[in-house]
């Protein structure tokens, strides 16, 4: 009768093969809840980002006649004083 510690297999996930770095890191990323949710909001920006040239507006077109509308359904942001989209100049 020896009195060795023995560890069951079953408490290791590959049962005996390491994990490689990257799943280690990605096991203790989700973990996280804070980490995921600033990931996705991350992601969400670089989208929108992505997505700019696809406004109907130019980051420097100047409309007078549209200086300081609040924000709506056309302007989601508003405009500034010379009447440029103000969500449109943000995302560029």
């Amino acid at each position: 009768m020896t009195d060795q510690l023995t560890i069951p297999e079953s408490i290791y996930s590959n049962a005996g093969q390491p994990e490689s770095l990257s799943a280690l890191v990605w096991k203790r990323f989700k973990r996280h809840r804070l980490a995921l949710i600033s990931a996705g909001v991350l992601f969400l920006m670089t989208l929108l980002v992505f997505a700019a040239p696809l406004s109907r507006y130019t980051p420097t077109e100047q409309k007078p006649a549209n200086k300081f509308e609040r924000p709506s359904a056309v302007h989601w942001f508003g405009t500034d004083e010379l009447g440029r989209d103000v969500f449109t100049r943000i995302l560029y």
